[in-house]
């Protein structure tokens, strides 16, 4: 059972006030309570309760964005951090960067776990949108993007190594999925690429749809500035691509090995994206395929979930032994 900003429980439970937490935590005593963070006074209100009423909770985060926030939230971090050590059974990172952060905060290493964002790998079918995408692509090299068209997921960025590709000769093109976000369509870039039919944006794609994206291209890129996951590269890791990613995708750490399935460049660096798209303008390697299929299969749900439990299986009888939780 996870807390939002609006405090549902996987119940359909709705809570707004503070006030009426304590009830819904007694009421739900037996269950691990996941919450990702302190932030709002329904949260420290359900991070109390949870103390008081000897309940078991962890924290549950991604890195956060660097910035002010993370500045003026240090020392507030170091005293939640006190709290998860003290009466927690730890905090989870989604991925290797918030892990490292929380050690920052002060969080004790034996408390922290990795617990990632994960998905299931996309139905390859061959449908209308599979034959719609194939249709644009012909014989050329083709790269597709997943998420929103917006500065903060790089898609400026995208397209314009795309051009410079294509300005050296190298017959590619680039598919795009997700909803348009801010002008980047109504770039000269974009402009210039729908002229020479080199870009197909497809809009939102229905969940159920995605995995014709994915079959249908050749190399799947997530060239974000900043990303605290990444669950795209999940999918793109299922459907057997190589991946190109930049240095600020959390899922990066994870499930691109640099060379082997795939590229991270430096994020923002549009010569360095350049570099890692013309790597795969010539022939890809089955070996790069395989081990994209290879990191998925070690990251699949219910391998995460079976370690996860195990996590929390031992967290729990350090708990009711007191040696992690002590009123």
């Amino acid at each position: 059972m996870g807390w939002d900003l609006t405090i549902q429980s996987g119940e359909g439970i709705v809570v707004s006030r503070p006030d009426e937490v304590r009830a819904i935590i007694n009421e739900h005593s037996a269950a691990l309570h996941i919450i990702p963070g302190f932030r709002s006074c329904v949260l420290r209100s359900v991070i109390r309760s949870a103390i008081h009423g000897n309940v078991r909770w962890m924290h549950w985060s991604e890195v956060s964005h660097p910035g002010w926030k993370r500045i003026v939230g240090a020392l507030p971090k170091k005293v939640y951090a006190n709290l998860i050590n003290r009466y927690s059974l730890g905090a989870f990172g989604v991925g290797q960067r918030a892990m490292t952060e929380f050690q920052e905060w002060g969080v004790k290493r034996e408390l922290i776990g990795y617990l990632p964002y994960v998905a299931q790998a996309p139905s390859l079918g061959i449908g209308t949108l599979a034959t719609r995408i194939r249709a644009f692509r012909g014989s050329s090299r083709t790269f597709a993007s997943v998420g929103s068209l917006c500065r903060r997921k790089g898609s400026d960025i995208l397209l314009a190594a795309v051009r410079e590709v294509v300005r050296l000769g190298c017959d590619v093109k680039v598919v795009l999925s997700g909803p348009s976000v801010e002008p980047i369509l109504d770039s000269e870039t974009a402009r210039f690429l729908l002229r020479k039919g080199r870009l197909l944006a497809l809009g939102s794609v229905p969940c159920a749809e995605i995995g014709e994206v994915y079959s249908s291209c050749d190399v799947f890129v997530l060239p974000s500035r900043r990303e605290g996951w990444g669950v795209v590269v999940n999918e793109a890791c299922g459907s057997g691509l190589p991946i190109i990613v930049s240095n600020s995708v959390g899922a990066a750490d994870h499930l691109v090995r640099h060379g082997h399935n795939g590229r991270v460049f430096e994020s923002g660096s549009l010569t360095a994206l350049i570099e890692s798209l013309l790597d795969y303008c010539g022939p890809i390697p089955k070996s790069e395929r395989e081990e994209s299929l290879r990191m998925f299969e070690a990251a699949r749900p219910e391998v995460i979930a079976s370690q996860f439990h195990a996590a929390i299986c031992e967290r729990s009888e350090r708990h009711h032994r007191g040696s992690v939780w002590r009123a």
